[in-house]
This record gives C-alpha cells, structure tokens and sequence, in this order.
C-alpha cells in the first residue's frame, strides 16, 4: 500500500472545485494534514470544501498536505497539480 505525503497549493481558486472533482473519485481515502489534527477522508467532506471555497473569497488558501492511498489516486492528483 502507498502511503505518500503531497504538498498541494492552489494558485487558482478555479481549481478548488476541479480538486475536489477528482478527491471524490479517488478509491482510496485522501487525508487532509492540519497543524494540530487531521481530518480523516476528504471525499465527499463538504464540510472541508465548503470551508476551501469560502477562503477562496478572499484568495487566502493555506497550501495543504495531504496523504494518499493508492498509487493511481496519486498519480491523478500529480497529473492536475502539474497540468491543471
């Protein structure tokens, strides 16, 4: 099993709801890293989105960590943080 840490930033508030998009489709939980906790699935987490969109309002996205899974959820998420 993969276990992989990744460094994910948003440079484009566009592209919060395209991440999102693609965490739901994973097939393995993606965990989201904060400075005290972690939340323990961001699929289908509106509550994590909801709070990500409202950010983008003001362009203040913090850059995030997340630990994934499966070896294709990571290379799906590699792929839209290089390519967009």
């Amino acid at each position: 099993m993969l276990s992989n840490v990744v460094d994910v930033s948003f440079w484009d508030p566009k592209k919060i709801k395209r991440f999102f998009n693609l965490v739901d489709n994973c097939v393995a939980p993606v965990t989201l890293y904060l400075p005290e906790t972690q939340i323990a699935d961001l699929r289908f987490n509106s509550h994590v989105r909801h709070l990500f969109m409202w950010m983008a309002v003001d362009g203040k996205i913090p850059p995030l960590k997340i630990k994934l899974h499966d070896t294709k959820d990571m290379e799906s998420l590699t792929k839209f943080m290089t390519y967009g």
